[in-house]
């Protein structure tokens, strides 16, 4: 499957993922969903082996934080699941990830790297928590690796990584 996102603010999703009286659950909504580890559906069977997706982002926008020109890849072998994103803007900067889950005796092994560049800090934080904070003005560079195996709390036991940060 192919698709192409031209323009999209992804505000909404925030706000249909939350609860009218509770206007802050529509940034934890957000990160929540950012932040859910890959897995596999407990069917014990992985991913399908025929899953083939590609979605080129032109545009992304949440709040004032705007990402585009990069391309989003999933495929799926053998119950396997591979998932690239190419170099894409993040603000100003390049962010690019690899997530890969493979499937050893039905329990899923997970292995992902991450890396950015050059991300100006004010507008992420700005999408991530609301305004009236304290402000962080200057530029993140970032690199991640890391694995986990299983799913849930077994995932949450097994991880091992490592992440580095430089702020300018």
């Amino acid at each position: 499957a192919r698709g192409k996102v031209e323009a999209l603010d992804i505000g909404w999703f925030a706000d249909l993922l939350s609860d009218p009286e509770k206007p802050e659950q529509a940034e934890k909504a957000v990160i929540a969903a950012s932040a859910a580890p890959v897995a596999p559906a407990h069917t014990g069977k992985g991913f399908p082996a025929d899953l083939d997706a590609e979605l080129e982002i032109i545009s992304l926008t949440y709040r004032e934080l705007k990402a585009g020109q990069g391309r989003l890849m999933a495929r799926g072998t053998a119950g396997n699941l591979h998932t690239t994103l190419s170099s894409t803007k993040l603000g100003g900067g390049t962010v690019e990830a690899r997530i890969d889950v493979t499937m050893v005796k039905n329990e899923p092994h997970t292995k992902w790297s991450a890396q950015g560049q050059s991300l100006p800090l004010e507008p992420i934080l700005l999408a991530l928590r609301p305004p009236g904070g304290a402000q962080f003005i200057g530029s993140l560079t970032f690199n991640t690796t890391g694995a986990g195996q299983g799913s849930g709390e077994t995932f949450k036991r097994t991880l091992t990584g490592m992440a580095s940060f430089d702020v300018t």
